[in-house]
């Protein structure tokens, strides 16, 4: 999915509040036409492919303006360390190669101090440049 850079970047502009009561406005309209029964799924997923795409973008744009007081650190399990982190610089290789997608699993950002965050690292969101490069790792699990 090619995100709308200038939408992320007018989104980067909005406060965390407004961005969170778009999404929110978002999943209440997506929710319609999920209890939709005269859809099939592929008229879902027509009817809401510009709602998704938007709510991707605006995700972007709160991955990139959270500031850190907003991000919980936990610490990293041991097997997370062994079999999860990987180097961001390789992590945005994997991405705009293909090598994961969102459909693979999912991933989260993770400090030098083997920390991880609950901010997610979305392939989408790194394939169109939006990565948070201030987290040197990404903790990514396979499904």
């Amino acid at each position: 999915m090619e995100l709308d850079k200038k939408l992320v970047s007018e989104f980067m502009n909005l406060s965390l509040d407004e961005i969170h009561n778009k999404i929110s406005k978002i999943d209440d309209e997506i929710t319609v036409f999920w209890n939709d029964n005269s859809l099939n799924w592929d008229g879902y997923l027509d009817a809401t492919k510009a709602l998704r795409k938007e709510r991707t973008e605006l995700t972007a744009a709160k991955t990139m303006i959270l500031p850190m007081d907003h991000i919980t650190l936990e610490d990293c399990l041991d097997w997370e360390l062994k079999d999860c982190k990987v180097p961001i610089e390789d992590f945005i290789k994997w991405c705009e190669t293909g090598y994961v997608t969102s459909y693979d699993g999912n991933g989260v950002y993770a400090t030098a101090d083997n920390k991880r965050t609950t901010l997610g690292a979305n392939p989408i969101h790194i394939r169109n440049g939006y990565v948070r490069k201030d987290f040197p790792f990404v903790i990514w699990y396979n499904k």
